[in-house]
């Protein structure tokens, strides 16, 4: 069995993902024009959404499906690059239409509970018994 730090880190992770969506199908106009702003297209920036939303759910899987410690170091590496990223730009934040603000930060608090979670104690007792959990690590809960 999963430990519940496990379970609900799953399920914030794929809310972070649903509220993201939304975010950027209500902002798209305005994400399109400030990406050009930067001399990128709308196609390049559908690439980037796209890599980004795989590699979360890459890393969601590991962490969640297979128990792997790397995945979960590599998670808060990329979640505290991403808030430090935020607070820098928190001018931008404040330019962003009301439904836009509160989605970036329920994101941001999202993400900060999803670091939380990996490391409550059921879930540092998980990883451990994953074996150091690497990619081809053991499924500590036999899915």
């Amino acid at each position: 069995m999963r430990p519940a730090s496990i379970v609900k880190f799953e399920r914030v992770v794929l809310l972070m993902l649903v509220i993201g969506f939304a975010s950027a199908v209500l902002g798209w106009d305005a994400l399109v024009a400030e990406s050009a702003r930067y001399g990128m297209g709308e196609s390049t920036l559908i690439a980037i959404y796209a890599a980004t939303v795989a590699i979360m759910l890459l890393l969601l899987w590991l962490i969640a499906r297979r128990g792997s410690n790397v995945a979960r170091w590599i998670w808060v590496v990329l979640c505290v690059g991403g808030l430090a990223v935020s607070l820098w730009d928190i001018g931008a934040m404040s330019r962003m239409a009301l439904p836009d603000m509160l989605m970036q930060a329920a994101q941001g608090l999202l993400t900060i509970v999803s670091i939380w979670l990996l490391f409550r104690p059921d879930a540092n007792a998980w990883f451990a018994r994953s074996g150091g959990g690497g990619v081809g690590a053991g499924t500590p809960d036999g899915v």
